[in-house]
């Protein structure tokens, strides 16, 4: 009822976790040690259930490659916005 008054939004347990995986998973940590945290015994779970590809993520991912294919040609705009896109 308080929740009701105060307009927050109901969030479940199961919630908490999902965004926790999403958000811990391109920090670089291994995924095992996530499964670990998760009490997982497969880290396919982790993966397939838990995690959702952040787009921050898939920009910065994008820009590491583009740097490595494409050393000589001039920098696009994926790659200008690699230094716009902070990962803690």
């Amino acid at each position: 009822m308080l929740q009701e008054r105060a307009k927050i939004p109901q969030v479940s347990w199961h919630n908490f976790r999902y965004t926790y995986s999403t958000w811990a998973n391109p920090s670089g940590e291994s995924i095992k040690t996530l499964q670990a945290q998760l009490g997982h015994t497969d880290s396919r779970l982790t993966l397939t259930v838990y995690t959702q590809p952040m787009p921050e993520a898939q920009k910065l991912l994008a820009c590491k490659i583009s740097s490595v294919l494409l050393r000589s040609a001039p920098k696009s705009e994926v790659q200008q916005a690699e230094a716009e896109v902070i990962i803690p």
